[in-house]
C-alpha cells in the first residue's frame, strides 16, 4: 500500500468548502483528471452512493464507478474507486482552524494481483496528478465566490 497526503488552509467555513468538493458538478474544476461526476444512485450523498466520473488521462478516457465510503457534513467525504488497475481511496477531512477550514487530503493506493506490480509507479503517477489538487480547490472555490 502506498499512501500520500495533503494539506492546506481555505478562508471559509468548513461547511463551505464540504460542499463544494462534494458537489459533483464542480470537481473538474479543481481536479483536472476528471472531466465529469455525477451521482448515479438515489437520494443524498451517503456512505454506500455510487458515482459516474468520466476522466481523461492524455487523450484517453476512461468511465470510473466510485462509491463514497464516508460522507459526514461537514466533517468527512471518502471515495473509492479502482482507477489504473488498482484499488485507490481518496479521503477529505474538513477542520475549524483559525476562522476558516484545515482541508487535509489521503490517497491510498493498494495494488491487488497483477496491479502489485505497478502499485509504486502508478501511485507515484496519481501522487504527482494531484500534487496542488487543493491550491486548485482552493483557487476554484475562491474563483467561484468572487463570481457571485
Amino acid at each position: 500500500m502506498r499512501t500520500y497526503k495533503r494539506s492546506e488552509f481555505i478562508d471559509l467555513q468548513p461547511q463551505t468548502v464540504f460542499d463544494f468538493v462534494t458537489n459533483q458538478e464542480k470537481i473538474p474544476a479543481w481536479s483536472p483528471e476528471v472531466v465529469k461526476s455525477e451521482v448515479a444512485t438515489e437520494g443524498p450523498l451517503k456512505p454506500g452512493s455510487k458515482l459516474r466520473q468520466i476522466r481523461k488521462r492524455g487523450q484517453k478516457e476512461m468511465r470510473t464507478v466510485v462509491e463514497v465510503i464516508a460522507h459526514e457534513p461537514p466533517k468527512t467525504h471518502a471515495v473509492k474507486a479502482r482507477i489504473l488497475g488498482v484499488d485507490s481511496t481518496f479521503a477529505f477531512s474538513f477542520n475549524q482552524e483559525n476562522g476558516g477550514t484545515r482541508v487535509q487530503f489521503e490517497a491510498k493506493i493498494i495494488g491487488r494481483g497483477f496491479g502489485k506490480l505497478f502499485e509504486g509507479s502508478l501511485a507515484r503517477m496519481m501522487e504527482n496528478a494531484d500534487d496542488k489538487l487543493l491550491e486548485r480547490l482552493k483557487s476554484a472555490i475562491g474563483k467561484e465566490l468572487t463570481s457571485k
